[in-house]
C-alpha cells in the first residue's frame, strides 16, 4: 500500500541521512528538473537570436522591407549605433522558416515513445539522456551549418528527437513525486525553467554573437552545449526515479507523498500492465487539452521563433537590444508562472470549486487575454514601446494557463502521465512546425507592418479558439481507465476529486 510502510521499510528509512533536513527531496528534484528544462529551452531558444547574426543581410537583396516604414531606433548620425556585421549565410525567409521549424519535426516524433518508455522503465534516464544527446548535438551545430544548410537542418531535427522525450518523461517522473496539493506549484516552478531559459539565453546569445569566439555565433552553441553536459552529471548523481528509491528522503516526506498523490501503484506491476491506448486515444479530455495546448503554443512559438526577426527587420532593433527586449518578455512570464501556479493551488485548497472549474477559469482567462494582446500588436504599427509593452503583457497572461492546462495530464492519468503527455505534446508541437513556416510564407520578400500584422492576427485568433475548446470540452477529473488494476482492486481509498463518481469504488 502507498500509505502504509512495512517494518523493513521503516528500518531502512531510519538509517537514511537526509542530505539537508530543511530541503525536502521533492524540492531538490523540482530544482534539478527546473534546471533541466532551463537547459532544454536554452538549447532550442538560442537559434532564434543567433540566426539573425548568421545571415548575410546585404546579400539578401530580394527582401523588400522599406527602411522608412518604421523609424530606426538609433539615428544614423549617432556614433553609438552601428549596423551589425553581416553573417555567413544567404538564406531567404522560406529557408529560415524551414530551419526554425526543423527542430519540431524531430520533437514531435519522440513525444509518444518517450512517454511510453518513461512509464514502463525509468523516467530519470529518459529525461536526462534526452538533454545530454541534445547538448552534444549543439556542440556539433557550427560544423554542420558551415558544411551545408541540409546538414544544419538534419542536426536540428536530431536535436528535436533528443528533446522530444523530455516533457513526457518529466511528467511521468513528477507523477511519482508530486502531492496533489502542490501539483500546480511544483509543475509551475519546473515549467518556469523554460521561461528563465529564454530570459537568460536570448541576451547572452546576442552578446556572444557580437563578442564571442570563432566568429561570434558558433560560441552560442558551444557554451550552451557544454552547460547541458555538466547538468547531466549532476542529474545522474542526485536524482532517483521514485521517492521510494531515494537514499536521503525522510520518512515523513515519503509518507506525505504516498498519501497525497493520485492512485499510482506502489509496486512495479503497473509497468507491466498494458497502457490503455484505446481509452486514451478516444478520451475527450485528452484531446481537449491537446488541442488547447496546440492553440496556445501557436501563439507562443510564433513569438519564440519569429519575434527576433520581427524586431530586427520591421522595428530595426539592433541585435543586442533585440535580445534584451525578448528576454524581458520571458522574465515577466517566468515570474508570473510561479505566481499563478501557487494561486491555483491556493484556490484549490481554500475554495469549494472543483478542480475542473479551476483549470477552466485559468485556461480560458489566460488564452483570451493573450489572444487580444497579439491582435493589438499590428494596431500599434511602429510604436516600439507600445508593442513591447503589449507583448510583455501577452506573456504574463499566457502564464495564467499554468493553473490551467499545464497540470492536466497529471490530473487525468497520473499512472500513465508519460503516455498521455506524449500524445498531448505531439499534437501541441505541430504548431512549432507550422507557425514559423506560415510566418515565413506570409512575410516572404515583404517584411512590412501589414504582412506581419497578418501573422499576429492569425496567432491571436488561434489562441481565442483554444480558450473556447477548453471551456467547452476540457476536464481535469481522474479518468476511470487511468487507475492501475492493483490499485483499483485494493482496499484503500483512491485520492480523487469529489466529482469522480464514475471511478471504481474501493
Amino acid at each position: 500500500m502507498d500509505n502504509e510502510l512495512s517494518n523493513d521499510m521503516r528500518v531502512v528509512l531510519k538509517q537514511k541521512k537526509p542530505l539537508c533536513n530543511w530541503i525536502p527531496a521533492r524540492y531538490a528534484l523540482t530544482f534539478l528538473s527546473f534546471s533541466g528544462i532551463f537547459i532544454v529551452y536554452a538549447l532550442r531558444a538560442n537559434l532564434s537570436v543567433t540566426l539573425v547574426a548568421m545571415l548575410n543581410n546585404t546579400a539578401l537583396e530580394t527582401n523588400e522591407t522599406i527602411l522608412e516604414e518604421c523609424p530606426v531606433i538609433h539615428p544614423l548620425n549617432d556614433s553609438s549605433y552601428q549596423y551589425e556585421k553581416d553573417g555567413e549565410f544567404v538564406w531567404d525567409e522560406n529557408i529560415q522558416g524551414l530551419i526554425l521549424g526543423a527542430f519540431f519535426y524531430g520533437y514531435c516524433i519522440t513525444q509518444l515513445p518517450g512517454g511510453v518508455l518513461a512509464d514502463r522503465f525509468n523516467a530519470k534516464w529518459i529525461f536526462g539522456g534526452g538533454i545530454f544527446v541534445t547538448a552534444v548535438l549543439s556542440l556539433l551545430t557550427p560544423v554542420a551549418a558551415r558544411h551545408s544548410v541540409e546538414a544544419f537542418i538534419v542536426v536540428r531535427v536530431l536535436e528535436g528527437l533528443g528533446e522530444g522525450v523530455t516533457f513526457p518523461s518529466l511528467f511521468s517522473l513528477l507523477s511519482h513525486w508530486t502531492p496533489i496539493q502542490e501539483r500546480s506549484t511544483l509543475t509551475g516552478i519546473t515549467g518556469s525553467g523554460a521561461n528563465l531559459g529564454m530570459v537568460i539565453t536570448l541576451p547572452v546569445s546576442a552578446l556572444l554573437c557580437e563578442y564571442g569566439f570563432d566568429g561570434g555565433w558558433p560560441s552560442v552553441f558551444y557554451v550552451f552545449g557544454f552547460c547541458g553536459v555538466i547538468w547531466f552529471l549532476f542529474w545522474s548523481l542526485l536524482v532517483t526515479n521514485t521517492p521510494e528509491s531515494h537514499p536521503r528522503i525522510s520518512e515523513e516526506e515519503l509518507i506525505y507523498i504516498q498519501q497525497n498523490r493520485h492512485a499510482i501503484s506502489s509496486s512495479s506491476s503497473h509497468q507491466k500492465q498494458a497502457i490503455p491506448w484505446r481509452a486514451i486515444l478516444t478520451s475527450r479530455p485528452v484531446w481537449a487539452v491537446a488541442l488547447t495546448k496546440c492553440c496556445a503554443s501557436w501563439g507562443f512559438y510564433t513569438l519564440f521563433t519569429e519575434l527576433p526577426n520581427y524586431f530586427n527587420s520591421v522595428l530595426h532593433s539592433p541585435i543586442k537590444r533585440n535580445g534584451f527586449e525578448n528576454s524581458a518578455m520571458y522574465l515577466a512570464q517566468t515570474i508570473s508562472v510561479v505566481i499563478f501556479g501557487v494561486a491555483a493551488d491556493c484556490i484549490r485548497a481554500r475554495s469549494q470549486l472543483k478542480i475542473t472549474h479551476i483549470r477552466k477559469l485559468f485556461e480560458t482567462t489566460g488564452l483570451l487575454l493573450t489572444g487580444l494582446c497579439l491582435i493589438a500588436v499590428p494596431l500599434l504599427r511602429c510604436n516600439h514601446v507600445g508593442i513591447l509593452s503589449v507583448l510583455i503583457l501577452s506573456m504574463v497572461f499566457l502564464a495564467i494557463t499554468t493553473g490551467g492546462d499545464t497540470p492536466v495530464p497529471l490530473d487525468l492519468a497520473p499512472a500513465y502521465a508519460g503516455a498521455v503527455m506524449g500524445i498531448v505534446n505531439t499534437v501541441t508541437n505541430c504548431s512549432g512546425i507550422f507557425a514559423p513556416m506560415v510566418a515565413g510564407a506570409l512575410t516572404e520578400h515583404a517584411e512590412t507592418v501589414e504582412h506581419w500584422g497578418t501573422v499576429f492576427y492569425l496567432s491571436g485568433g488561434i489562441c481565442v479558439v483554444g480558450a473556447f475548446i477548453f471551456l467547452l470540452f476540457g476536464s481535469s477529473d481522474l479518468q476511470p481507465w487511468a487507475v492501475p488494476l492493483d490499485i483499483a482492486d485494493d482496499t484503500q481509498p483512491i485520492v480523487s476529486e469529489e466529482n469522480n463518481e464514475n471511478l471504481p469504488k474501493v
